[in-house]
């Protein structure tokens, strides 16, 4: 047998199973870390408020499927992703609808401030901006699995000890009674919780994780679980919640159940509740009509000379009432912007008096 018939083998082989084996299985490891980090993302996305039929949802997971193997930076522009069929939306009859490049860009800002995405700007001397780098935050998308991970892990039940025994107490005299009610002059000495204290109190105990979600669930959210985890991660306690949810339902629904999950994803223990929201939702016709008759009336208020809360209260009695039974100075706006609304409509109106407020103020 010469030595050109010998087999021959790989000098950076070590094992005794073939070069494939080792490929393939190095191919599957890899496989199942990217599928692992594209569930995690998904749930990140969605704990985040960015649920499957937004456009950022759709842009976090298409530069996912780019950069996943090579690792590089995303350089497509607005107008490519756009054209993109990931990025496409599928309408009520079936057709596809094409994403404007200005709701990619928005999508994108919205992922970075939300610590999803990373993105930096490439400049040339003289051709200005020429590409926009986009990337997966992957130290905050392993950071968020580990939480979760060790989250979803059990705690170590103690074990069981026995019970100790109680100290024995002294002899006592005949003539002592220690569980004996103070005389009538010591009373006062003794203070007893009010019956108001004791029901805020086991109120605010009452109330835990279980009825956070029924609350949410009320308010739209349709990822419950998700947005509790949420909270919990962010360190705040159900009363923190129910907070949030009592300013969110006084704003007529000013910043939608996505908004209400993004506030709890950012929630801060010494931020008040009714700071960090997210820019509210356009107005609708009806509650544009709302907000010109609050205007009307409050137009009609300052040249009277009245107070704040007269104003509300007749603001509330021409949006509730109909043109018929109102007063003289309310029949002709109460016409004009089509009474009566309902309590969301007038929340509505009401935050967004506040705000302007707030910014003319400002």
């Amino acid at each position: 047998m010469s030595k050109s018939d010998e087999p021959r083998f790989d000098p950076r082989q070590t094992t005794m199973f073939p070069t494939w084996y080792g490929i393939d299985a190095d191919a599957a490891a890899v496989a199942k870390l990217q599928a692992e980090s594209l569930a995690s993302l998904k749930r990140l996305l969605e704990v985040s408020g960015f649920f499957p039929d937004t456009t950022a949802y759709r842009l976090a997971i298409l530069i996912f499927h780019i950069t996943k193997n090579n690792c590089e930076a995303f350089k497509w522009t607005a107008k490519e992703i756009a054209r993109d069929p990931q990025m496409q939306r599928h309408t009520e009859e079936g057709d596809y609808q094409m994403v404007h490049p200005n709701s990619v860009a928005r999508a994108a800002q919205q992922l970075r401030r939300a610590g999803i995405i990373l993105q930096t700007n490439e400049f040339q001397p003289r051709c200005g901006l020429v590409h926009v780098n986009r990337w997966i935050n992957w130290k905050y998308l392993h950071t968020f699995s580990a939480d979760n991970y060790a989250a979803e892990i059990p705690p170590e039940r103690p074990r069981e000890q026995s019970p100790k025994r109680p100290p024995e107490r002294p002899h006592e005299q005949p003539g002592k009674r220690p569980h004996e009610q103070p005389p009538e002059h010591l009373k006062l000495l003794y203070s007893f919780p009010s019956s108001q204290e004791t029901q805020e109190s086991s109120s605010t105990q009452e109330y835990g994780w279980e009825a956070a979600g029924v609350d949410l669930f009320e308010c739209g959210v349709i990822k419950i679980r998700a947005a509790i985890e949420a909270a919990q991660l962010a360190g705040v306690s159900p009363d923190y919640v129910r907070q949030c949810i009592e300013f969110w339902r006084s704003t007529g629904g000013a910043f939608g159940p996505g908004g209400l999950v993004e506030r709890l994803r950012e929630a801060k223990p010494y931020a008040a509740p009714e700071t960090l929201w997210p820019c509210p939702k356009p107005l609708t016709d009806r509650e544009q009509k709302a907000y010109r008759l609050l205007a009307a009336v409050q137009e009609y208020g300052v040249a009277e000379q009245l107070s704040e809360s007269q104003i509300r209260s007749r603001f509330e009695t021409a949006a509730r009432t109909d043109p018929e039974t109102c007063r003289p100075d309310q029949v002709e706006m109460a016409t004009k912007y089509g009474c009566p609304f309902d309590e969301r409509e007038i929340n509505r109106a009401l935050f967004e008096a506040r705000s302007m407020n707030q910014h003319a103020k400002s």
